[in-house]
């Protein structure tokens, strides 16, 4: 089968949404398909503009190209676009060029749940602006007028089905995987579990930053074993603006990391993983984290909402300071409650190998193609 993949990604494998995008077209391949993709850098019109109106631009953009290249287009046998943006493609498809493969959107965080979640955390705290021009119906026309939906995670679908009204029929969500160097990780000497609270994301409001700054230190009193390990926030990211100064020396700071492996030995090294985040359409670093062997305290977004609550991770309804306070203080006093959700964590991730995305792939694509034949 022909298949033909539009991105509103970078299709770099180290970057974020890339990976998965990357991964599903390997993945693709490896089951027998021929897969040609189009990078965003190829899609956006006017990309001189550079940041701005980037949504815009590249909702013109892709309809363009797929205009432009019509004849071309109607040789495959499947489309898939990332980001809904891809809505004016969409109806170019099906009302102007009258073509007949099934389009399936991939979403890698449905557009309308991050504007819910984000308004959402704004009437919360106060904290943040938001200016956005109202795009859902744009997405919206997206979502309803493809043939399937693939999210990343149930908590996705979850709100597809019940706050969008989309067909339950239509919308499909597979997990991503961890990257294989996890399964196949060998420490040259062994690795020694420590009294570490770590954290690993962008420094911003959105992944709860606000509850670790408030919580975290108050619980380094407490327990003066304890530190706290933060990963991956880039260089401008300075502790000395977010923690007291007393606490600064039991807080080690590790802003970009160069390799998995290493970043396997900072997870596994640390007994207590907390990302109070508010919104991810996954969330990668919770799935890591909980591999390794870290106990988790998660806000109830992404992966985390497909997780048994209490057993395999902690995932708070409101992941605000006092309850990221209480969760992390009752793993650090129950060694028996930590240790048996570092191991029940580990055995849920163990299924996210590529081998099994693949074939739950394979499924619903079948399962597209059966609903677009008899459509």
């Amino acid at each position: 089968m022909k298949i033909l993949v539009l991105s509103n990604s970078p299709v770099v494998e180290s970057q974020g949404s890339g990976y998965i995008i990357v991964n599903t077209a390997k993945s693709l391949v490896a089951l027998g398909h021929q897969v040609d993709m189009i990078p965003p850098d190829e899609l956006e019109f006017m990309p001189s503009w550079r940041n701005r109106a980037r949504n815009y631009r590249l909702t013109l953009g892709i309809a363009k190209w797929i205009y432009a290249h019509r004849e071309r287009v109607a040789g495959y046998d499947l489309v898939i676009f990332y980001g809904a943006e891809s809505a004016l493609a969409v109806y170019v498809l099906k009302q102007v060029l009258k073509l007949k493969m099934p389009v399936i959107l991939h979403s890698n965080g449905l557009e309308v749940h991050v504007d819910y979640r984000m308004k959402e955390m704004v009437e919360a705290t106060g904290e943040l602006k938001w200016y956005n021009f109202d795009q859902s119906w744009i997405f919206k026309y997206c979502y309803d007028n493809v043939d399937a939906i693939i999210t990343l995670s149930k908590y996705d679908r979850d709100f597809a089905v019940e706050s969008i009204g989309i067909d339950p029929k239509k919308i499909h969500f597979i997990e991503p995987c961890l990257p294989e160097v996890f399964f196949n990780y060998q420490p040259a000497t062994a690795i020694v579990r420590k009294p570490i609270i770590v954290y690993c994301g962008t420094w911003i409001p959105r992944k709860g930053t606000q509850a670790v700054k408030e919580a975290i230190p108050r619980l380094l009193e407490q327990y003066p074993e304890y530190t706290l390990r933060i990963i991956g926030t880039g260089d401008k990211f300075n502790a000395a603006d977010e923690f007291p100064a007393a606490l600064l020396g039991r807080i080690e700071t590790f802003p970009l990391v160069e390799s998995k492996e290493e970043m396997i030995r900072l997870y596994s090294e640390s007994s207590i993983f907390v990302f109070p985040s508010v919104h991810e359409s996954f969330g990668l670093v919770i799935a890591e984290a909980m591999f390794c062997g870290c106990a988790v305290v998660s806000g109830q977004t992404g992966f985390a909402t497909n997780v048994a609550n209490g057993t395999e991770a902690i995932v708070l309804d409101k992941p605000d300071t006092e309850h990221v306070y209480a969760a992390v203080k009752k793993l650090i006093d129950n060694d028996a409650l930590r240790e048996s959700m570092s191991r029940q964590g580990h055995e849920r991730t163990l299924q996210l190998q590529w081998g099994n995305y693949q074939r739950q792939l394979d499924a619903v694509l079948q399962t597209v193609f059966h609903r677009h034949a008899v459509a």
